[in-house]
């Protein structure tokens, strides 16, 4: 439980740009698309 305690703006952030990847606008999403188009 400490570990979280020391690690919470660590925790925090890793929460927050995995939910913008799963939303679609990350970073992971855009590059997945842009290279669909290229096969395309």
């Amino acid at each position: 439980m400490e570990f979280f305690y020391k690690n919470k703006r660590i925790i925090l952030i890793i929460l927050i740009v995995l939910f913008i990847e799963l939303s679609g606008y990350g970073i992971l999403a855009s590059l997945s698309r842009f290279l669909s188009a290229l096969s395309q």
